[in-house]
């Protein structure tokens, strides 16, 4: 009697254990939680900017003939570049094959303790958020200097060019008489299509 007794008390002994062991094995069997970088949104792919002057920015244009050219002068400081600058890279995205779009950048002011390099964190801040991924430059012309070469009150400016490299439009807020302020959608993106599809347009 007593041997079956403590048979009966080891048997229960072995299912509690092996009760214990099932439920301790359910909870490490629980999905582990991601990691930090697993669960973090996609990080914005950096992009990338050349200090240049408005020559060499030129002469680098020069070099998309055969097709149309968006050069957009912006700045940080220009709530109106900021406000339409997404609508370049639209742009670029959606016309890409024929369309070249080129940010030129115009914070550097021509201090000396803050040489163009000195702005090129900031700029690429702004210009990764946007994602971006156009042919970037960050002017290495002190800015008041860079307006009064090309007789330009300020940014905004957009020069259009044909697919012969021929400026056909700029848009400035600063012309006289006064106009409303240009925008993408209502002034700078008819021209572009206007010019890849000039025979659409001269039948309208």
């Amino acid at each position: 009697m007593r041997n079956r007794q403590t048979t009966w008390r080891l048997t229960v002994l072995v299912v509690v254990a092996s009760a214990g062991c099932a439920q301790s094995g359910r909870s490490n069997d629980s999905p582990p939680k991601p990691s930090r970088s697993e669960s973090a949104a996609p990080a914005a792919s950096a992009a990338t900017v050349e200090i240049l002057s408005w020559e060499q920015t030129q002469k680098r244009r020069e070099k998309f003939q055969g097709k149309v050219v968006v050069l957009d002068v912006w700045s940080t400081f220009c709530q109106p570049c900021v406000r339409e600058f997404p609508n370049l890279v639209k742009l670029q995205e959606r016309l890409g094959g024929k369309v070249a779009c080129i940010s030129f950048n115009t914070d550097y002011t021509g201090a000396k303790d803050e040489p163009p390099e000195s702005f090129r964190k900031n700029v690429l801040a702004f210009l990764t958020t946007q994602q971006a991924h156009l042919f970037n430059v960050l002017s290495s012309d002190p800015n008041e200097e860079f307006y009064d070469k090309i007789r330009l009150g300020g940014p905004p400016a957009v020069f259009v060019y044909d697919r012969q490299g021929k400026l056909v439009k700029r848009f400035d807020n600063s012309q006289v008489p006064k106009v409303p302020e240009f925008t993408y959608q209502r002034d700078v993106i008819p021209l572009v299509e206007r010019l890849l599809n000039p025979t659409d347009s001269g039948q309208r």
